[in-house]
């Protein structure tokens, strides 16, 4: 499928314009079409960068010590959801024992 853009290039001044434009985001199909694919395509980037970004498991580990401090309620619980929906499979490394 082509995705065609239906605004302008969007550049983004600040943390808050960013998380504020991906936060009322719904699609790049057009007015009115909510793109579930696109957005968990923009979940998989967020979270391939902060495994990629993580120096460590040390340094990985504080950062998920202090992990609810980032999110709201509302926001954990709806990850906690999400998460207790993944089908049971094999990781990466893991020999399905």
């Amino acid at each position: 499928m082509m995705y065609k853009m239906t605004a302008t290039k969007k550049e983004f001044n600040s943390y808050k314009d960013l998380v504020d434009f991906i936060r009322t985001w719904q699609s790049w199909l057009g007015p009115g079409q909510f793109d579930f694919n696109g957005l968990m395509g923009l979940l998989g980037a967020c979270l391939d960068n902060l495994r990629e970004r993580a120096a460590d498991a040390t340094e990985l580990d504080e950062f998920l010590e202090g992990f609810d401090e980032f999110l709201e309620p509302e926001q954990l619980n709806f990850l906690k959801h999400l998460a207790s929906r993944i089908p049971n499979t094999p990781t990466e490394g893991d020999d399905g024992a």
